[in-house]
């Protein structure tokens, strides 16, 4: 079962400790101190549960400011070097414009998957179910 961890207007973040999965749900206009608070909160509950999984769920994000995707993944590479992460799981935008800027830029910068796995999905489920399985 998830639990609620944190949640504004920007993002809802959920964990299960006994599973070592976390989720970060978005939606909207993903920019500014808010996006990056987001984000350190996203890397401090990752460390907190020594989570193994995690899911971004991008489906409902309408706008992303370059910027702020920049730093995110620069910030991202740099944290999750020092802890558990082993499986990152990603459904993209349903927006088509977002779904491809943030795919060329998560693909060319990501450096996850050179210490753990990145795969894309289109249903939670599917997700969480690969997210869940045995490494």
């Amino acid at each position: 079962m998830m639990h609620p961890y944190f949640k504004n207007p920007l993002v809802s973040l959920y964990y299960n400790r006994e599973e070592g999965i976390g989720m970060a749900v978005w939606q909207g206009h993903v920019q500014g101190p808010d996006f990056r608070e987001a984000i350190l909160l996203c890397l401090e509950l990752m460390s907190r549960y020594e989570l193994r999984g995690w899911l971004s769920d991008n489906r409902k994000v309408k706008s992303i400011n370059i910027d702020d995707l920049q730093w995110s993944l620069k910030v991202i590479n740099i944290r999750t070097a020092a802890i558990s992460l082993l499986r990152l799981a990603r459904i993209p935008s349903e927006e088509e414009d977002i779904r491809s800027i943030v795919e060329t830029m998560l693909d060319g910068e990501l450096e996850f998957a050179s210490k753990g796995q990145l795969c894309h999905f289109e249903e939670v489920q599917e997700a969480m179910h690969w997210l869940t399985k045995p490494i």
